[in-house]
């Protein structure tokens, strides 16, 4: 859906707004203003619910799906090419050890001698 519940919220606000200045100087007792005021915000609540739905309904594209699910699969297909750096890192990083020891062994076997 488009936008958040927060929308909901700011239209049954605005709805019991306009709903109770309008019936404030009426002749109806002030509870039945406030009971009337807070059933008109809990319409427009849902109303707004239905309003998003259509909205988002009428902004929907086929195409825009279709991009989301290829981008998760660059997504997907990016971790796959982490994944072979990160491997090909380990092994540098295994050889570079081996060279090291390497060194370290023939260094120390020319101090023995």
């Amino acid at each position: 859906m488009v936008g958040s519940i927060l929308w909901n919220c700011w239209a049954s606000l605005i709805g019991f707004s306009i709903y109770f200045f309008m019936t404030f100087q009426s002749i109806k007792t002030p509870t039945t203003i406030l009971f009337n005021s807070f059933l008109i915000a809990l319409v427009v609540f849902l109303i707004a619910f239905l309003v998003r739905f259509v909205i988002a309904f009428v902004f929907f594209s086929p195409q825009s799906e279709e991009l989301t699910l290829a981008e998760g699969g660059l997504a997907v297909n990016n971790g796959q090419v982490k994944e072979q750096q990160i491997g090909q890192m380990h092994n540098i990083i295994e050889e570079d050890a081996e060279e090291v020891a390497k060194v370290v062994q023939s260094m120390m076997l020319e101090d023995i001698k």
